[in-house]
């Protein structure tokens, strides 16, 4: 039975097979899988930081725009009363 050669002997009975390899291995690719997942939450986390930058940074040349508009009429305004006071 275990004699002939075609016959593949289960890991588990093969006196030369090492089961904490497998733990390792097993343990290893828990470790990894651990890993890319953080990973892949990080990636996440990193793009919902800049996605909120990007939004951020639209609000606040939004607001610079508005002041800057608010600025010229505010200039207009003045160079009006100055014609108007020069006339």
């Amino acid at each position: 039975m275990f004699g002939s050669p075609n016959h593949v002997m289960p890991f588990a009975e093969d006196p030369g097979h090492d089961l904490r390899l497998d733990s390792r291995e097993a343990e290893r690719d828990r470790r990894t899988a651990a890993v890319e997942a953080r990973g892949a939450v990080n990636l996440d986390a990193s793009l919902q930081d800049e996605g909120m930058h990007q939004e951020q940074e639209g609000m606040a040349e939004d607001r610079a725009a508005d002041a800057e508009g608010q600025a010229q009429e505010a200039r207009e305004e003045a160079a009006e009363h100055h014609a108007e006071r020069d006339s």
